[in-house]
């Protein structure tokens, strides 16, 4: 809050690890890019140079929900692998020794990509 723009920088560059800095852009340029991954809003031009990420509102209640999607996606991206690899496994040496005819190959494969897709569309219901 009271601090010059150097002492930030300092405070930034002695944290061991990842370190994350949320700032306006006013005081805060020198900092933000010491950061490993720095946050501004889009209404300071500073901000807009030096931030990995720029908020488009003044809420920081939205990182919640913005970490919250993020965590949700990533769940889902899983599942979807997942699926992927559990038709591959079974399906791909059934049809390649001989089991089922192409036809019905091509198919299943169709199948499993709209599963894959329905699952993904559970997002946007969420």
């Amino acid at each position: 809050a009271h601090l010059t723009p150097e002492d930030k920088a300092q405070i930034i560059s002695s944290y061991q690890g990842v370190c994350a800095m949320i700032g306006d852009g006013n005081n805060d340029a020198l900092a933000l890019k010491k950061a490993s991954v720095s946050l501004g809003f889009e209404k300071s031009a500073l901000s807009k140079s030096a931030c990995d990420i720029l908020l488009l509102e003044e809420d920081l209640s939205l990182l919640e929900k913005a970490f919250d999607n993020a965590q949700k996606v990533y769940q889902v991206v899983l599942q979807n692998i997942v699926l992927s690899l559990i038709y591959n496994a079974i399906l791909i040496p059934v049809a390649m020794l001989g089991y089922i005819n192409p036809l019905i190959a091509s198919l299943s494969m169709s199948a499993s990509s709209l599963l894959v897709v329905l699952n993904s569309l559970r997002l946007k219901r969420s």
